[in-house]
């Protein structure tokens, strides 16, 4: 398997309309937006990324578990062990950690046992959650002193950087420049299915969230307060202009993946769990520092999805 190819950085090929409102086309379609997503980590200037029905993995080059890995995986039962090594070879030629998504659709069924078996380890779960936007919805909170505006242009869009810096920490950890200067060409890409909005309270922006219109629903993602504004109910208000936003989008279905302390809340708007992603490790270090960087991944994972 070696590199593979390596797919053009295009997404939201789907972007159309998801009214299929099973249990099984939802948690499909959460986890292909998921996927569309973490597609966008190997947008930097050594990124590699390999993405079809079966495979989808993806190289930043960026030194965290977070930042590299295997999105979507259905191996064969015949050759799962093969696989497996071929797939950690990739990671293992950049030098890089790497966490592996096992969502839904994964396979073997047995795939996490020989995830196992080739020196990964369990890095926690978390859980993918959709919402009908055509139900009426639960707790929903609009506070008429916060603004909420679409970042557009170089000014907004460097402000949103600025929040999510401080939103998700990102100065007190080693890989924050190389983060920020990665999401800096996302944000400032003009692709057509992904905004990024800015919320700010008596004008001063104090939280953001990105919509990502791809696989037939609306994914939110990237919602963060910064530390002085936090408890103040912005973060629920950022969800409740989310789902206004993706109904205005003409959509059915909004989805976010969730830790599950997050998931309560959630659930009080009227999302529901439609599906886990087991997450598992690995890194190219010793076994202490295999253990200090999975944590380290753990950690960086819960606050960078949806919380």
């Amino acid at each position: 398997m070696g590199l593979g190819r390596v797919e053009s950085f295009t997404i939201g090929e789907r972007c159309g309309f998801l009214d299929d409102s099973s249990g099984t086309a939802l948690a499909g379609a959460i986890e292909a937006n998921q996927v569309a997503q973490l597609s966008l980590l190997a947008r930097t200037d050594n990124g590699k990324l390999e993405s079809h029905e079966k495979l989808m993995w993806f190289v930043s080059g960026i030194p965290s578990g977070g930042l590299n890995g295997v999105g979507r995986a259905q191996l064969s039962a015949l050759d799962i062990g093969v696989a497996i090594k071929d797939i950690l070879h990739t990671f293992k030629l950049h030098h890089v950690p790497m966490t592996w998504w096992v969502g839904p659709s994964a396979s073997p069924s047995d795939l996490e046992q020989h995830l196992l078996a080739n020196g990964l380890i369990h890095a926690g779960h978390l859980r993918g959650m959709a919402l009908d936007l055509r139900q009426p919805l639960g707790e929903l909170r609009r506070r008429r002193d916060l603004t909420i505006e679409p970042a557009t242009d170089a000014a907004t869009l460097e402000t949103f950087m600025n929040v999510f810096a401080a939103g998700f920490g990102l100065k007190q950890h080693g890989i924050g420049e190389a983060l920020l200067d990665l999401w800096r060409v996302i944000a400032s890409s003009r692709y057509p299915c992904i905004r990024h909005y800015i919320a700010s309270l008596k004008q001063e922006p104090v939280a953001i969230f990105s919509l990502l219109f791809a696989e037939g629903v609306a994914g939110i993602y990237h919602v963060t307060t910064i530390p002085r504004a936090r408890r103040q109910g912005i973060g629920t208000a950022l969800v409740s202009k989310a789902i206004e936003e993706a109904r205005r989008a003409g959509l059915r279905f909004a989805t976010l993946v969730a830790a599950q302390s997050a998931v309560g809340l959630y659930r009080r708007i009227g999302f529901e769990e439609y599906c886990t992603f087991r997450l598992y490790g690995w890194a190219p270090v010793s076994r202490g520092a295999f253990l200090t960087s999975m944590i380290r991944a753990k950690h960086f994972l819960k606050r960078f999805v949806t919380i």
